[in-house]
């Protein structure tokens, strides 16, 4: 079961085959571009994406939660809490190179 940033039952996982998913990074952003990489120049990013698909609905940037990274691997270093991004670990090639669907059922 995954919760909303309210604490109420938002997505049931009913199977995994991956098994390793990310809740860590936030979507990718102009500052985290900035910060991370020393960009000095906009650089297009997640964040700005979703803001524009949502902008109809009157979500503003504050109101996108942080994402559920399907497929991304991180681990955290214990000694410095530094976050590093490591391959999936689902296996190479499991989708044969086709996009396949994840199913989502959404209820109100």
């Amino acid at each position: 079961m995954l919760y909303s940033n309210r604490s109420r039952p938002f997505f049931t996982i009913t199977e995994d085959t991956a098994g390793r998913h990310d809740f860590l990074y936030a979507p990718c952003s102009q500052e985290m571009f900035e910060i991370q990489y020393a960009a000095t120049t906009e650089h297009p990013n997640c964040l700005d994406n979703l803001c524009a698909c949502f902008r109809a609905e009157n979500l503003r940037r504050d109101d996108i939660p942080t994402p559920f990274n399907v497929f991304m691997h991180v681990e955290v270093d214990p000694a410095t809490g530094a976050l590093d991004i490591q391959p999936p670990s689902s296996a190479p090639n499991t989708n044969g190179g086709d996009l396949k669907p994840i199913a989502v059922e959404v209820r109100r």
